[in-house]
């Protein structure tokens, strides 16, 4: 699966909950400017179903006058 969703998309799939059991190592960061930053980490989880999960993780960030903001998010799932 891969694509771009729409901040609608993703606030309903907040919204399910569908992980438990939540841990993350980080894993890098890099910050890009002043008002820019990338994070890198290692996901494991356990969906609603209770399928396990493991992913490498990419968040990007920008910084805005209410706080710093989601602006790209990706994953990578990896063989457990």
């Amino acid at each position: 699966m891969a694509g771009v969703m729409s901040k609608d998309d993703i606030a309903k799939s907040a919204e399910k909950g569908r992980w438990k059991d939540v841990s993350m190592q980080r894993k890098g960061m890099a910050r890009l400017s002043d008002t820019s930053a990338v994070i890198t980490y290692e996901c494991e989880a356990t969906r609603k179903n209770g399928q396990p999960y493991h992913a490498v993780v990419s968040s990007g960030y920008v910084s805005r006058p209410d706080g710093w903001k989601l602006a790209f998010h990706q994953q990578t799932a990896l063989a457990k």
